[in-house]
């Protein structure tokens, strides 16, 4: 019934809710994957990226086949971009890109990282190869 409660408020965009009802259920279930990936969402929803990043790279560590092992990684790089942590976020992100050569969120990231890093013409070329995907 808890699940869906944070689920619920989650869904009508009501983020600060969600993050006390999933911290709560976290208290009983510190290890749970959904749970951790849920509460990181919360807060990069929030503004939180510092404590989104911490949250996600502790459940990289803690589950190592957690099913949206992907998603986690883009989040943690989407974070890292909000925090103005260019060359953390380029470095990941290129390392997921050797795993995932035509994700095109990958891509975008790499572009915009290298528009913020004044690389334009860098950025250019990727979004051109982008359009060729």
């Amino acid at each position: 019934m808890k699940k869906k409660k944070y689920l619920n408020e989650i869904k009508k965009e009501n983020f600060a809710l969600a993050l006390t009802l999933i911290d709560q259920e976290l208290a009983e279930n510190p290890e749970d994957p959904e749970l951790l990936y849920n509460f990181a969402i919360c807060c990069s929803r929030t503004g939180n990226h510092k404590k989104c990043v911490s949250v996600l790279r502790t459940l990289i560590e803690k589950v190592g086949r957690f099913i949206d092992r992907d998603n986690v990684y883009r989040l943690i790089i989407f974070s890292l971009i909000q925090l103005h942590e260019y060359l953390e976020a380029l470095d990941l992100t290129d390392e997921r890109l050797k795993i995932n050569i035509g994700d095109l969120k990958l891509l975008s990231f790499r572009a915009h990282i290298m528009e913020k890093l004044h690389r334009i013409d860098e950025a250019i070329q990727i979004h051109k190869n982008i359009l060729k995907l």
